[in-house]
């Protein structure tokens, strides 16, 4: 079992900084982030409206809300009931009082149900959150519990990178490779519906196969963190090379969005 202490590493971190870059990529700075969020913001819309075309009595569970970046998204995108679930008391503070009208939870999704009901929600969404929960029981409890909130039926929105090579195992993060995701999905009783990218070289490339150029990348991304300037011409560029290859290529060696619907029992 990790020693990592998940909950204090972030309740530090977004005490500290409660903006995207805290919530992002911290070294590279708030011009990056902000054109990685871009990024994120018009992938995830592509997403949610191919999956999920009719969402005008849509009840949503966003799990690690973290600044509410996913929370403000399903609202435009016309959700009838957004809740949000935070792991930490630093962010969800905060987004009640950015979030008034919106139902805002604190709790570990690894550990339980909390006070959410069973069954209630049509679509739950973790996003960048699985690939922190390094424990693998917890990992596997996680997949359980957001089951049991879904209705049959309902879908499981997700991001992670689903390697197709070796298993990236740290203290703060475990990248899983996609054949023991998906047994672990199957187990837990969702079917996989497909997995579109969300970057391709604004995050790390954890999945290259050319090791080359993956230290090539990281020597550009090292660069590009000294300066806000340099950060800034990163994020553009990343924003514009990362457009194109969506629109040429299915496979992405980043992070990647998965859709699952929990089968009926």
């Amino acid at each position: 079992m990790s020693s990592f202490d998940t909950r204090s590493y972030w309740e530090r971190r977004l005490a500290d900084d409660w903006t995207l870059r805290g919530v992002g990529f911290r070294r590279m700075g708030s011009r990056f982030n902000e054109w990685a969020y871009r990024r994120r913001g018009e992938r995830f819309v592509a997403l949610v409206e191919e999956f999920v075309p009719e969402r005008s009595e849509l009840r949503v569970l966003d799990v690690g809300s973290g600044t509410g970046f996913y929370l403000d998204a399903w609202t435009r995108l016309g959700a009838k009931d957004v809740t949000g679930l935070d792991l930490t008391d630093a962010a969800v503070d905060k987004l009640r009082q950015k979030f008034p009208d919106l139902d805002i939870h604190r709790g570990d999704i690894s550990e339980g149900l909390g006070d959410l009901r069973a069954g209630s929600f049509d679509v739950v969404t973790t996003m960048d959150v699985m690939f922190h929960i390094v424990d693998m029981r917890r990992f596997a409890a996680t997949l359980r519990n957001v089951g049991a909130l879904l209705r049959p039926g309902g879908l499981f929105i997700w991001s992670d990178l689903f390697l197709h090579g070796p298993e990236i195992i740290q203290e703060h993060v475990a990248f899983r490779s996609l054949y023991r995701i998906e047994a672990m999905l199957d187990n837990a009783g969702f079917d996989i519906c497909g997995r579109r990218p969300m970057f391709f070289y604004m995050a790390e490339p954890r999945d290259m196969s050319n090791r080359t150029a993956w230290h090539a990348w990281r020597g550009v991304m090292r660069v590009a963190a000294t300066a806000e300037p340099l950060g800034e011409l990163a994020g553009r560029v990343g924003y514009r090379l990362d457009g194109w290859l969506d629109a040429h290529r299915i496979e992405s060696p980043s992070t990647e969005f998965m859709v699952c619907v929990k089968r009926d029992p």
